[in-house]
């Protein structure tokens, strides 16, 4: 069972794993190899599934409204609620010994409308009117006019309804119940597919009980081998401390920092150094996991790049704006301050920046002390020429622009530091 175990679908595995108690040991016992995996606060994907949590509303054998179905279906509620369906103020969370917590929610006040309730009563009041004007007409657009009324009125009861129960301290006709989406991509075609259990946890308790079940629960010499794993970190995720990773690649859309130093607990030795670590934000980072990372990219607005508070030793820069001066100035400090070899600094270039990067590259040329050569790699590219500023005896500065392997049109301008036919 391990020997076959080792070639299975990531998915597919953990489906057996939850079906069938007979396989569920060996299965844990195997290493399982998974090519991406992303986290966060109501949504785990693990290669081509995705299993995703929301809060639904039920009314029994009662119809149930159009704008309930439509939420309903498309998952559910994103938060929690109370029994009437109000989004529940944020509460704070006690961390458990068995668990990690990555809190992103920052604050959020929840909006009620409570005041609101008495004008949207006055305004059914005034629908249900102009509906029974119309009433009986056979006039076609008094009827066109009867029909948009009722979706009006059936809207706006729906809205009153939940206030108007609290209010008078009425059972509300419709139960919650929280609904796991799972949406799995086989070949050509999705498989979508759901499960309902009652409203009686938290979602973000639903969420940790959920990755339990899927990826804990396994030997701490079995980690989770993942080639890449990207965690949402805008909002609450309460990951369980059975859950073993070994990790190359990390990628965190929010507080890098602080979501490193909460997931270390989980990431194998093995893990360190990683490949690289993406981030959304301009630095500098005060963590050993980002600092020591072969690779560091930045993604994101060029808002404040200050590269001379930056320590690693790669970096590749993904900017929606192509920061030219940034790599100018990146440039003249290498030179001016002797930068040692083995620093390397890249940066995207888009479509839509193309113009400004040959630009940039004509400036750069154009530079005293600059020399410019030929080189085969270089031939049939955006700017055939790698421009070479010399540092010291034995280093230089090379920058030069290459497409990325396997994308016709991007490329990366590369400023890079090391060492000359003249080293020892």
């Amino acid at each position: 069972m391990q020997s076959i175990f080792l070639f299975m679908d990531s998915n597919l595995r953990l489906k057996l794993s939850q079906r069938c108690k007979g396989c569920r040991a060996s299965e844990r016992l195997t290493t399982l190899k998974v090519e991406q995996m992303s986290m966060s606060p109501l949504e785990f994907k693990i290669d081509h599934a995705i299993y995703k949590l929301g809060i639904v509303r039920s009314y029994g054998r009662e119809e149930i409204p159009e704008q309930i179905k439509t939420i309903n279906k498309n998952g559910g509620l994103k938060f929690d609620v109370d029994d009437y369906g109000f989004e529940l103020d944020r509460q704070e969370i006690t961390k458990q010994n068995d668990e990690i917590i990555v809190d992103g929610r920052g604050y959020q006040p929840v909006s009620r409308h409570h005041s609101s309730v008495p004008k949207w009563e006055e305004d059914l009041e005034k629908l249900k009117r102009d509906r029974n004007m119309r009433l009986g007409s056979t006039n076609p657009t008094d009827q066109e006019i009867v029909k948009g009324l009722e979706t009006r009125i059936r809207d706006l009861i729906l809205t009153i309804q939940p206030y108007v129960l609290q209010r008078e301290n009425q059972v509300p006709p419709y139960k919650h119940f929280i609904k796991l989406t799972t949406i799995e991509r086989k070949g050509n075609t999705v498989v979508e597919s759901y499960e309902y259990v009652k409203y009686e946890r938290k979602l973000h308790e639903a969420m940790r009980y959920l990755l339990n079940q899927l990826v804990g629960k396994r030997e701490k010499a079995k980690p989770i081998k993942i080639e890449k794993l990207r965690i949402y970190s805008g909002g609450l995720i309460r990951i369980p401390l059975s859950l073993k990773l070994h990790v190359k690649h990390l990628s965190i859309t929010d507080e890098a920092k602080n979501v490193c130093n909460a997931i270390k607990p989980i990431l194998s030795r093995r893990s360190f150094p990683l490949k690289s670590v993406e981030v959304y934000e301009d630095g500098p980072f005060q963590n050993t996991i980002i600092n020591n990372a072969n690779c560091l990219i930045m993604v994101g607005e060029s808002r404040n790049l200050r590269f001379g508070e930056l320590t690693q030793r790669r970096i590749h820069i993904v900017k929606t704006v192509l920061p030219k001066d940034k790599i100018s100035e990146l440039v003249r400090n290498w030179v001016r301050h002797q930068k040692e070899a083995g620093f390397c600094y890249s940066f995207r270039v888009v479509p839509s920046q193309v113009e400004e990067a040959l630009n940039l590259m004509e400036q750069l040329r154009n530079w005293d002390n600059a020399r410019v050569e030929t080189r085969d790699e270089l031939r049939d590219t955006l700017f055939p020429l790698c421009i070479i500023y010399p540092v010291t005896e034995t280093t230089d500065l090379l920058v030069y622009c290459v497409q990325v392997p396997g994308e016709r049109n991007f490329w990366n301008i590369t400023v890079k530091v090391q060492m000359n036919d003249f080293a020892v």
